[in-house]
């Protein structure tokens, strides 16, 4: 299992536009949300884990880290756009992590079910 930091991943995420150019904005309010719950450290399951989490969050408003609302205007969206978010996990891994990470991340989230 590979540990890294996430300082750089944590500003491509907020940054994600440069790296995953011409999507829609709810691919990159959803990166800022995902940034900001990263740990400081982090294995690839940790995350899919964390990934799967902020994904239900969003779809739900709620924040399961600390029971407050979350501040986003993609909340509550239909159930299609939370899939499609959960299914560019590979994507996303690709463009913010080293290479051997991000395919780990993958393995994970295959192993899991998130992704085929």
């Amino acid at each position: 299992m590979i540990l890294i930091s996430t300082d750089e991943a944590k500003q491509k995420l907020r940054n994600l536009a440069q790296y995953i150019p011409n999507q829609e904005e709810i691919l990159y309010d959803f990166g800022r949300l995902l940034a900001d719950r990263l740990n400081p450290e982090l294995y690839p399951i940790g995350f899919v884990m964390t990934y799967a989490t902020t994904l239900h969050d969003m779809e739900t408003g709620i924040s399961d880290v600390d029971g407050k609302p979350i501040q986003s205007q993609y909340v509550g969206c239909r159930p299609v756009a939370y899939a499609v978010l959960s299914s560019l996990i590979g994507g996303i891994a690709s463009a913010i992590f080293p290479e051997e990470f991000a395919k780990e991340v993958i393995e994970q989230a295959k192993a899991i079910g998130q992704i085929k």
